[in-house]
């Protein structure tokens, strides 16, 4: 009877209204057949079974945490292999600039991910993760 009760405290902080989840209601002196119980029951156990399976779903995503990420700018094709240091910004420090080698950014452990450029120039901007 007390989870019973503490399923209904929370499924009516949750907003849900008793009357979505029993179809069935009784009152003193009236007759109850065990059917019109067990289909209330259902009505309970059905709504606790969907709102496990949404905080489930909550806890799996907050868990998650997704990798940080290197940008570097390289003002020419060559950066990779020419030993020049470009500048880079890591997403877990945006306000702060780096100016890092392609050696130093490999020493660090991050991985390349992405290459790409604007077309028009030289340019090369790469995404790194760890």
């Amino acid at each position: 009877m007390k989870k019973l009760l503490l399923l209904g405290g929370v499924l009516v902080a949750a907003g849900v209204a008793a009357a979505d989840l029993v179809p069935h209601s009784f009152s003193a002196g009236s007759p109850i057949r065990s059917a019109e119980v067990n289909e209330n029951f259902r009505g309970l156990q059905a709504a606790a079974v969907a709102q496990d399976a949404r905080l489930q779903k909550l806890e799996a995503a907050s868990a998650t945490v997704p990798a940080d990420q290197l940008i570097c700018v390289a003002a020419s094709n060559e950066w990779p292999i020419n030993g020049s240091s470009s500048p880079c910004v890591q997403a877990s420090a945006p306000g702060t600039s780096r100016s890092l080698t392609m050696a130093q950014v490999f020493a660090e452990g991050w991985a390349s991910v992405a290459v790409g450029g604007d077309g028009n120039t030289y340019r090369v901007i790469m995404t790194f993760k760890k």
